[in-house]
């Protein structure tokens, strides 16, 4: 049977954080340093790049697969 416990939000930053510190990851204990527009600049200039990677990879595969139709023709 299902033990009935109330989980309130402290609870679950304290399991949080000790999940964290199981996985030995560092805990944030406060607003950080890194201002909300250098933040966002950081977050689109991995997006943009990750973008680029899947562009990259497509266009891999697309010549991969017309080199190999080209292979196999008579």
């Amino acid at each position: 049977m299902l033990k009935e416990h109330q989980c309130i939000v402290s609870d679950w930053i304290t399991k949080l954080d000790e999940f964290l510190v199981l996985n030995e990851k560092e805990i944030l204990r406060d607003r950080g340093s890194v201002s909300r527009r250098d933040m966002e600049v950081k977050v689109r200039a991995e997006l943009d790049k990750y973008k680029n990677r899947m562009e990259e990879k497509v266009l891999l595969e697309s010549t991969t697969e017309r080199v190999n139709n080209k292979e196999s023709e008579p």
